[in-house]
């Protein structure tokens, strides 16, 4: 039969199983206060799986701009504690240096790993979006700034991106949901706003609320042309 502590034992081995990397990796270790950079060096040869001496260490290297030996302590904490959320990430710390060093396909790879366990970080998820603009593709670019809506909303410059990348493939549904979410989130610029709408309703077909929101654009800038050449279309459509 089976007895309790053989029950135990078996919970114990699966924990182990499930969380031993991470319990070993945030384990105590003392570490002085004004440890230096030697200091930290020595306490991470002694203590290879401890992700608080690799933060520390990659800290103090920072802070002696060695910008690489920090990234390799970096990339040792994010490998033992993968799933760390926020700025304390490790790999946010790996994407900020990379950044600073132009080297913006090792911060994508980083942002890219790091918002795959911490989706909702809208500020970060905002900053992947800008590195991924540049590039020129536009199906990477609107599912990153989809990424961005999904985790705020009432983003006003992402929904605008997602609305005007749709409408460039004629995606007439998604273009009007994103540009009147557009609206609803206080645009800077409210008469381009209503005109992207405009835009979008024409691709659906709805000449009447196209019409509606060109007049709405020309009411904010009266002498706005493109507004004016939605609103003929539609009149002459």
């Amino acid at each position: 039969s089976v007895g309790v502590d053989d029950v135990q034992a078996g919970f114990d081995a699966s924990l182990d199983r499930q969380f031993g990397t991470l319990r070993r990796a945030l384990r105590r270790v003392d570490i002085p206060q004004n440890a230096g950079v030697d200091d930290l060096k020595k306490l991470a040869e002694a203590n290879p799986d401890s992700f608080l001496v690799q933060m520390r260490l990659a800290d103090a290297l920072r802070k002696a701009k060695d910008n690489t030996g920090a990234l390799a302590a970096l990339e040792k904490a994010a490998a033992l504690v993968p799933q760390a959320p926020g700025d304390g990430s490790p790999l946010v710390g790996i994407a900020v240096i990379a950044l600073e060093l132009k080297d913006t396909a090792r911060a994508m790879r980083a942002l890219d790993a790091f918002l795959a366990v911490d989706p909702n970080n809208v500020e970060w998820a905002r900053k992947r979006a800008e590195l991924v603009e540049p590039l020129g593709d536009a199906r990477r670019t609107e599912a990153a700034y989809q990424r961005v809506v999904d985790a705020d909303p009432f983003d006003a410059r992402a929904q605008t991106m997602v609305g005007r990348l749709s409408l460039a493939r004629r995606d007439g549904p998604t273009a009007v949901r994103a540009f009147r979410a557009a609206l609803a989130g206080q645009p800077a610029d409210r008469a381009a706003a209503h005109l992207d709408l405009a835009k979008a309703y024409l691709v659906t077909g709805q000449k009447a609320e196209a019409k509606q929101e060109a007049l709405a654009a020309l009411e904010i800038a009266p002498t706005y042309e493109a507004a004016q050449d939605v609103l003929l279309q539609v009149v002459g459509g």
